[in-house]
């Protein structure tokens, strides 16, 4: 028997249905400016950072990201944004404290995984007042690196036509730019 009860060998036991927050995937990253921050998944408790952060994005951010004038965050999107089956998705987020001892959220990338097809659509937008300073670029490393450990095949995400700085950003991440489903649209993918 285990120091904790357990009679059952751990590698014979059943795995959690849900898996615990992943704590491992933390960095440290310092921006073009010389500002700390640190990459983490995102947490349930992120909801308020999240909203905050949505709510000074400029219009075109918000067009470029999804697609639409989206005024509001709803509460059901935001659950599905923060309270995550690391099994099947993964959010990354850079958190700044400032002078106050406030943490921000400055940037975020995600993926949601099709187990059956290994294919995972992936996201990644930056605050405004955050944007070219490496930090989505770093955003979206980090997030390859987790999903090659946690054994995504591909990652697909559909970009704007007009979008050309997303355009050239997941170029330089030497993804694959192909036509999308529809006209004014994209699809960058990355093969793992």
């Amino acid at each position: 028997m285990s120091k904790f009860g357990f009679s059952i060998p751990e590698n014979q036991r059943p795995r959690l249905a849900i898996l615990p927050y992943p704590r491992r995937y933390t960095w440290p990253f310092l921006l073009k400016s010389g500002t700390p921050v640190t990459i983490r998944p995102i947490r349930s408790e992120d909801e308020p950072l999240l909203v905050k952060m949505f709510d000074n994005f400029s219009e075109r951010t918000i067009r470029m990201r999804f697609f639409s004038m989206v005024r509001k965050l709803t509460h059901e999107a935001l659950i599905r944004l923060c309270h995550l089956d690391y099994n099947r998705e993964m959010a990354l987020v850079a958190m700044y404290k400032d002078d106050q001892g406030d943490q921000q959220m400055l940037g975020v990338s995600r993926y949601y995984l099709d187990p059956e097809s290994g294919t995972a659509e992936f996201a990644v937008t930056v605050a405004d007042p955050w944007q070219r300073q490496g930090l989505g670029l770093h955003l979206m490393e980090r997030l390859i690196e987790v999903a090659r450990l946690r054994g995504v095949k591909r990652l697909e995400g559909v970009v704007l036509g007009e979008n050309d700085v997303m355009l050239h950003f997941v170029k330089k991440l030497n993804f694959q730019v192909e036509t999308g489903p529809d006209p004014s649209t994209l699809t960058a993918a990355f093969n793992l």
